[in-house]
């Protein structure tokens, strides 16, 4: 009851003005908190509340305001039951930083962006530790088998695969997947030109791909190296606490 106090007047400061809020990684446990509150116990006027003003309000207006997200908590407890409380894993910037649940069966891994006021601008969160669905698995074995495309390729849903940051890493192999959600997730790969990349990928209801990117994995991931497929994996290395360049 006080963590929901807390973030109410947290909004009602953002929206009213007032003293000045406090600093982002000062209120970020609380959202993260908060975060993982509700995945456990869905509320829908607390979710709402953990948005910037302007967003909730947007949310709002809508027929049903969190019914993607309320679908998507529906499908992670399915997969990893009930969550326990948050566990830093690192920062991505000044107001993003990353966040893991450990559940009943494997994790909950969520990544916030928030605004000077602590209210939440972006969050993305997926399960980590259970079996891909096998559209996205097939999918993201058969993109990344594609690779690298001609600067001219063409397909019919967002992607950056023709760009020189994407095309640059060659031919990509998977890994391991690392989150994952009902029709979308981050996939771990190994290049050609010797770098790990993550490959965020997005399916349609159909299965078919509706979104492909591929990132250096020094920009998405701060944790420690992912093991090959026939490699030892390394001991654990304390996650990198730099921002993203």
């Amino acid at each position: 009851m006080r963590l929901r106090l807390l973030v109410t007047s947290l909004v009602l400061v953002g929206a009213c003005g007032g003293p000045t809020p406090r600093p982002t990684p000062e209120v970020m446990p609380e959202v993260a908190a908060e975060y993982g509150a509700l995945y456990n116990n869905w509320d829908e006027a607390r979710f709402l509340a953990l948005f910037t003003p302007e967003k909730a309000a947007k949310l709002s207006a809508l027929p049903d305001p969190v019914g993607h997200s309320r679908e998507h908590f529906t499908w992670l407890r399915e997969q990893l039951g009930a969550c326990g409380e948050p566990r830093f894993m690192w920062v991505a910037d000044k107001r993003s930083a990353r966040w893991s649940y450990p559940c009943e069966r494997g994790a909950l891994e969520a990544h916030f962006t928030l605004d000077a006021a602590g209210h939440i601008v972006r969050v993305r969160s997926g399960a980590a530790g259970i079996p891909t669905p096998p559209a996205l698995l097939a999918a993201a074995k058969t993109l990344l088998a594609s690779l690298p495309w001609a600067w001219n390729t063409s397909h019919p849903f967002k992607h950056n695969l023709t760009l020189s940051p994407a095309t640059k890493l060659g031919h990509c192999t998977l890994l391991q997947p690392w989150v994952v959600g009902e029709r979308g997730g981050l996939f771990h790969a190994r290049c050609d030109n010797g770098e790990d990349a993550v490959l965020r990928l997005g399916l349609n209801a159909d299965g078919t791909i509706s979104l492909a990117e591929l990132f250096s994995a020094q920009k998405l991931y701060k944790g420690p190296p992912i093991a090959g497929p026939a490699e030892p994996a390394q001991p654990d290395e304390p996650a990198a606490n730099q921002p993203d360049e």
